[in-house]
């Protein structure tokens, strides 16, 4: 996907079922004057899963609207999908999605969000359901700018987002009349981000969907395996290290990153 100019999406209309095996998309671009992202409409019927994105970039121009890394607009289901880039426009402008009325669950973005109106680092305007996922990055706005979502109509259950990166801000922008409870949004520090226990006591599933290297990284999807960024926040500059654990292909190999971890001595 790399040293390809898209514009304004890659795909415009999805209604199928898309599962990445662990796929990694690297150094996606692209620039439009409306909407943006991979996927700009995924349709009620269409599933997304085991799909990741690194570096992504998508820049909007003048008077935009609905950009996510991801998908423009989402009505299907997003599922353990892995998002980090920098995204920019308008209104509606969200790390994984835009305008998000599905579902999206078990997936987390780590991006850079600057914009006008209705900014999150997950999504820019959500009214659907957001089930298990979190983020973590700087996101800047006018209004209705959220570390987590833009503007609040939906459902949103046991998420976190990290509230050092996006100190300034609130976890929601603005909402509308499903008021999220406390314990169904958590904001965490960069050191409770990385504690196993605090997702685990939230029902995440440590076993066949997250695995965590604790106390030197966030959560990681099962496919990635240790192939990750470390804690070094995605603040501007693309800081990753990549250790020798799964490939983006899904091939294992030994890691031979955090000695202190059990992880570190799967064969």
């Amino acid at each position: 996907m790399s040293g390809i100019e898209w514009s304004p999406v890659v795909i415009p209309y999805f209604a199928g079922h898309l599962d990445g095996q662990g796929y990694t998309l690297f150094g996606m671009q692209g620039t439009t004057h409306a909407h943006g992202g991979l996927f700009g409409m995924l349709a009620e019927s269409s599933v997304v899963t085991q799909l990741g994105m690194v570096d992504a970039n998508w820049l909007g121009i003048g008077e935009t609207w609905r950009i996510g890394l991801l998908a423009a607009k989402n009505k299907g289901l997003i599922s353990r999908c892995a998002i980090q880039g920098r995204v920019s426009g308008g209104r509606m402008i969200g790390g994984i999605v835009g305008h998000h009325t599905g579902i999206l669950e078990n997936s987390y973005a780590q991006v850079i969000v600057e914009g006008a109106i209705g900014l999150g680092g997950v999504t820019g305007s959500n009214n659907g359901l957001i089930n298990m996922c979190y983020c973590s990055g700087a996101i800047s706005g006018q209004f209705s700018v959220g570390a987590f979502t833009g503007s609040q109509w939906g459902i949103i259950s046991q998420c976190m987002w990290n509230t050092e990166i996006s100190s300034e801000l609130q976890s929601i922008g603005s909402i509308g009349w499903q008021i999220p409870e406390p314990e169904t949004l958590y904001g965490l520090t960069i050191f409770e981000m990385q504690q196993n226990g605090i997702f685990m006591n939230a029902g995440w599933d440590f076993t066949d969907t997250w695995m965590i290297c604790e106390g030197q990284d966030y959560p990681r999807l099962r496919w990635e395996g240790l192939n990750v960024m470390n804690s070094k926040e995605y603040d501007g500059g693309i800081n990753r290290v990549i250790l020798s654990g799964w490939n983006s292909h899904g091939a294992k190999r030994k890691c031979q990153g955090c000695v202190d971890c059990p992880m570190a001595h799967e064969a």
